[in-house]
This record gives structure tokens, sequence and C-alpha cells, in this order.
């Protein structure tokens, strides 16, 4: 089951407040709507690697797989990354490493074990680029008891 996605809250390393306005935000990535996007900072400053993405899912959610988008006709974004589980938003567990494709569109990633967490980070860790965008990210799972 898709989880909804409609009271979480997202934060990131950085993102670009001014050059890709309306976009930018890392509330663009739990919109549910691919054509918007979040992407780092570049005006004013380039920080480079790793960059993050991350999610107070305001409830324990068992998470068996996860989706990300990537920004519609451009894939010159991180390719490598982990995910990162939390209960406190501080304490992070690495989920495992993964490869995003070149392609368009949604890519699911399975998560050992289907653990339960609070919060879900999607840690960016190498691009040819030193920016990072990203158009959504969804959770697979189940609500925990």
């Amino acid at each position: 089951t898709k989880i909804d996605k409609s009271v979480w809250t997202a934060t990131a390393d950085s993102y670009e407040r001014t050059g890709q306005l309306p976009n930018g935000g890392p509330d663009k990535t739990i919109d549910n709507d691919p054509t918007t996007f979040w992407h780092t900072q570049h005006t004013g400053g380039n920080p480079g690697y790793p960059h993050w993405l991350a999610y107070d899912m305001k409830q324990t959610i068992i998470v068996n797989e996860v989706e990300l988008t990537r920004r519609l006709n451009n894939v010159d974004s991180f390719s490598n990354f982990r995910i990162d589980g939390s209960m406190d938003g501080t304490n992070w567990i690495n989920y495992g490493a993964y490869s995003l494709s070149t392609a368009n569109g949604a890519q699911r990633f399975a998560i050992p074990d289907s653990p339960g967490m609070r919060y879900i980070r999607v840690y960016a860790l190498s691009s040819a680029n030193y920016y990072a965008h990203l158009a959504e990210f969804s959770v697979f799972g189940s609500y925990a008891q």
C-alpha cells in the first residue's frame, strides 16, 4: 500500500530558495506532482555531496519499498544513495545502498526486512555534478499497530 504523504514534513541539507521557483524546496518531493521538484542550492553557494532529504511520516510505518521519481526529462542528478530510518529523527540506521538508473519515471527499491520507522531519509552519495534534485519520494508499506 502506498502511504499517504499529506501530513508528512520534509527537510533537506540544502535547497534552492530562488533559482528554481516555484520549485526548489524539499516539500516538492511529497506533493504528488511529478512536474515539481526539490533542488539543492546553486545560487550563492554550491554545497557538495553528500546531500539528503529527510521525512517525518508522523507515525511509525512498516517500510517495504521506497519509490523515487527523477525530474521529468532530467536524469543528471544523483545516482547512488542509501535509505536510512529512525524513530527519533536523530539516530539513523542505514537500510541499504541503491542506485537510480538514468531512466525517467518512478523507480522502486525494496527495503530488507521491512523495518518500522517514523523518519526516513534519502542520503544521496554521489553524482557527476555537485547538485542533486528529485521530483517525488513515496513509501510503500503499512501503518504500525
